[in-house]
């Protein structure tokens, strides 16, 4: 029986995503309250341009935890909208990123990098700006049916 391979050429994924350096939003400026450094708009942590993803969505949060170098995002006028069909976003600060993936339990997206959150320290009080690349979930539909030749 013949077998059907899928290259999905994954390494060309994978290499794009980490190039993206194109500046999507800016902390203006990088602020720190206590152990959160970033931006939250529920608790009036820093100043985020533009407030808003390219499609509208307003952004609630890209804050980091000092103590734990954990990452968190949030959308949406409650900080608990969840992307339609994503459950990754690549999170680029200066030279170092961050995948925050959907967390279903606590309505957000989280990951951990401490040197993203110990680069958000280190520029406290400064104008800085990041990338944030929104990754959809690769969906592949097949219908397969088997043909009968006569021999």
């Amino acid at each position: 029986m013949p077998r059907l391979t899928l290259g999905l050429r994954l390494n060309e994924i994978t290499s794009s995503v980490s190039a993206v350096t194109v500046p999507t939003n800016c902390y203006t400026p990088v602020e720190i309250d206590g152990d959160n450094v970033g931006y939250n708009s529920g608790t009036g942590l820093g100043v985020l341009i533009p407030s808003t993803t390219a499609n509208g969505t307003f952004i609630y949060s890209f804050c980091g935890t000092i103590s734990t170098g954990a990452m968190t995002a949030s959308f949406g006028d409650a900080g608990d909208e969840q992307f339609d069909n994503v459950r990754l976003i690549i999170y680029k600060f200066l030279n170092n990123q961050v995948e925050l993936f959907w967390d279903a339990a606590n309505s957000l997206y989280a990951g951990v990098n401490m040197d993203v959150v110990n680069d958000l320290v280190d520029n406290v009080g400064n104008n800085v700006c990041f990338s944030a690349l929104v990754i959809p979930d690769l969906l592949i539909h097949y219908t397969f049916s088997e043909v009968e030749t006569a021999a």
